[in-house]
């Protein structure tokens, strides 16, 4: 009898460790953590804002003037200057529903329909070779890649992706360039 209660703790511990193990194996491979691993990697600091959808992401370094991508659940990224970055639309059913853009007074999102098919935030950059970058906010039927589960909370993050850059845009532009003064030549006596 004794025999079996040693048995049966040790099948009880083996099942224990078996879950531990697996529950540090899933978080070690949650590709959401591993987008926040190289979006952290590529600006150097923890960016904020941030913004995770399934295997890909964007984060702004704001301080360092940074703006950095991630896709394939960060084995891949990019690090554009802030300063590159043109326009950010907010795409719904294939239909541009808000815009934020330099030398435009943008065009923000006051009405919003639930969308069908799909919601989409295309961040555009000043780069030949990487000009634009498309993360996913919602899509039916695919949760994983998906900020949100309601369509509307999905609209509600790239609608205020969207006024940030915006918010942004108009203070670089309200910001004067800081002027150089030009050297005068020092000529000794």
């Amino acid at each position: 009898m004794q025999e079996l209660g040693r048995l049966a703790i040790l099948i009880l511990l083996l099942g224990l460790a078996f879950t531990l193990v697996g529950l540090i194996v899933g978080r070690l491979r949650d590709p959401r953590r591993g987008v926040r691993r190289a979006l952290r990697a590529a600006v150097a600091i923890e960016p904020r804002p941030l913004l995770v959808a399934g295997r890909s992401g964007v984060g702004l370094d704001l301080a360092g003037g940074h703006v950095a991508a991630a896709w394939d659940a960060g084995e891949w990224r990019l690090v554009w200057p802030l300063a590159a970055l043109d326009a950010v639309e907010l795409i719904v059913d294939r239909q541009i529903v808000a815009r934020a853009a330099r030398g435009s007074g943008g065009r923000p999102a006051d009405r919003l329909d639930e969308p069908d098919e799909s919601a989409q935030l295309r961040f555009v950059f000043d780069d030949p070779d990487q000009p634009e970058f498309v993360l996913g906010l919602w899509r039916p039927n695919d949760p994983a890649r998906s900020i949100a589960r309601d369509p509307e909370a999905a609209l509600a993050e790239g609608r205020a992706w969207s006024s940030r850059i915006e918010a942004i845009r108009r203070r670089a532009q309200a910001t004067p360039p800081p002027r150089v003064q030009p050297q005068v030549p020092v000529v000794p006596e």
